[in-house]
């Protein structure tokens, strides 16, 4: 067991690690069945003498996970998986060569046989009929196999659109950062329209919400209210929010401003 003892020395102290007394344990090259292997190949490693354990699977096997690939006979052919440019032939190899590589595409794809019956498929074309016949398959044993889809047409414009996006010159690069760029100025100014327009109303909200004077000022109010709805290019406050102009300058909200207070002013004289 480990542990620690401390030494002075000029003036610090300072830990020191001390080791146990009990021996190192022993280490063995020790031969073990990998049972995810099926050649019983013998293998070896080494392992510490307390651990070694013959009946015990070897711990890394489970991790050799396979997928099973479905199987069809002749009649479940004939009667439902039939298709004019596959053979019952190509499509057994084609199942055969999923269940080695346990449907890795891009290795089926690699590994499969273009010339040994006379047609060129893409890896769309195998991916489309593997699914096509799984699909007819668990409908109609209604097994466990569940049934999945695949757009081979949706696949091919997809990956053609990776092309053409991968395939871009710099020019077009740099057309695009430019046009991405234009695109966050265009929303800058759309937020700063907003902004002004809430503004705007607000004050507008201000000259309505003023109250009218019982000395018979109201008239003088709503006319200079009018001006200034003339001024911003609207009509009636009925039509405020349909007509409301958002290219307003920052002088023009002076205007207002100051209209405002010159209306609030004379109501309440």
């Amino acid at each position: 067991m480990q542990s620690y003892r401390h030494a002075q020395k000029d003036g610090v102290r300072l830990a020191k690690l001390q080791m146990g007394k009990r021996p190192a344990r022993r280490w063995l090259w020790t031969p073990f069945d990998n049972q995810a292997r099926e050649d019983g190949l013998k293998l070896s490693h080494w392992m510490r003498e307390d651990r070694i354990n013959p009946s015990q699977p070897y711990v890394f096997a489970k991790f050799n996970k396979k997928f099973e690939v479905p199987s069809f006979n002749d009649d479940e052919y004939e009667e439902h998986l039939r298709m004019a440019d596959w053979t019952k032939e190509e499509t057994r190899y084609l199942f055969e060569v999923c269940q080695q590589f346990d449907l890795r595409w891009p290795i089926v794809y690699d590994r499969y046989d273009q010339t040994k019956f006379g047609q060129r498929r893409s890896m769309e074309d195998l991916k489309e009929r593997y699914y096509a016949v799984v699909f007819e398959l668990s409908m109609q044993r209604e097994s466990a196999y569940e049934p999945m889809g695949y757009d081979a047409e949706h696949e091919r414009k997809r990956k053609e659109q990776l092309t053409k996006l991968w395939d871009r010159t710099p020019e077009e690069w740099e057309e695009e950062e430019q046009l991405i760029a234009e695109l966050e100025r265009i929303e800058v100014r759309k937020r700063e329209r907003e902004r002004k327009a809430q503004d705007l109303q607000k004050l507008i909200s201000m000259t309505d919400m003023s109250p009218a004077s019982p000395s018979g000022s109201a008239a003088s109010t709503s006319l200079k209210k009018g001006q200034i709805r003339q001024k911003l290019g609207l009509s009636s406050s009925a039509s405020m929010s349909s007509s409301f102009n958002p290219e307003v300058s920052v002088t023009q909200l002076r205007l207002v401003n100051s209209g405002v207070l010159v209306l609030i002013f004379e109501a309440r004289r």
